[in-house]
């Protein structure tokens, strides 16, 4: 809420703000900069602060399960394994407590067509290797060798907060923001006054370069700290 009335007040319509679900058609639109500028930040790095470790049950003789609590945008969070030189998913199969032990990424493709090979049958009780096949409106988890036990899985993942939110929730209204806020207003007034036109004056040019460095410099720091810079060639 706090963010679509500061975007109203740099467009000049900051006398009527938002204190309940929206309805009026401008402060619609000036929340839909918000929510795609929300998604922009979102996408722009793994935020350490959208991750989510989701449990899921694989049952016997099956091989995936569609995750709960998450969203069309979701997506892997990785380790930096510097060492190696290479970033690995977190996903474990945590069904035996006291040994529990990491499962590594396999292609959706090649893990369809192995189980395909093996005729959709379960031959292990243990998987070894997992997939994740992004569906309209979530994440299914797959699972490599088809298993003849049920499996208690555990993989971390970042999930967006901008696919879930809409402005004519009273609820989603005081959410909030865990990505870096100020990228996200920056950029939503900037949409503002493009859409407001000429009578707003030069304002838009400098909303769009101060949201473009906000949004680098929180960007460079994230994956700093994450250390993933270091996987890149200096």
């Amino acid at each position: 809420m706090e963010l679509i009335n500061k975007v109203l007040t740099a467009v000049g319509q900051g006398d009527d703000p938002v204190i309940a679900a929206v309805t009026d058609t401008y402060q619609l639109k000036a929340a839909q900069f918000v929510l795609d500028f929300l998604e922009e930040v979102e996408g722009a790095a793994p935020w350490r602060v959208l991750r989510s470790r989701v449990a899921a049950t694989v049952a016997a003789n099956g091989n995936s399960i569609a995750l709960s609590g998450v969203n069309r945008k979701t997506q892997l969070w990785y380790e930096n394994e510097e060492h190696c030189q290479r970033a690995d998913p977190l996903c474990f199969d945590v069904t035996n407590t006291s040994a529990q032990y990491a499962l590594r990424l396999m292609d959706l493709a090649t893990l369809l067509r192995i189980d395909q090979e093996a005729s959709n049958t379960a031959t292990n009780a243990q998987p070894s290797h997992f997939a994740i096949e992004r569906t309209a409106t979530g994440v299914t988890l797959y699972v490599h060798p088809r298993v003849n036990t049920a499996r208690n899985i555990e993989i971390d993942l970042l999930v967006p907060q901008a696919p879930d939110l809409v402005a004519t929730d009273t609820g989603d209204l005081s959410t909030d923001i865990k990505v870096p806020v100020l990228p996200v207003q920056y950029g939503a007034s900037w949409w503002a006054m493009e859409d407001r036109g000429e009578e707003l004056g030069p304002r838009g040019d400098k909303a769009e370069k101060r949201y473009r460095d906000l949004l680098a410099d929180a960007v460079a720091q994230e994956i700093a700290e994450q250390g993933f810079d270091s996987l890149v060639p200096q």
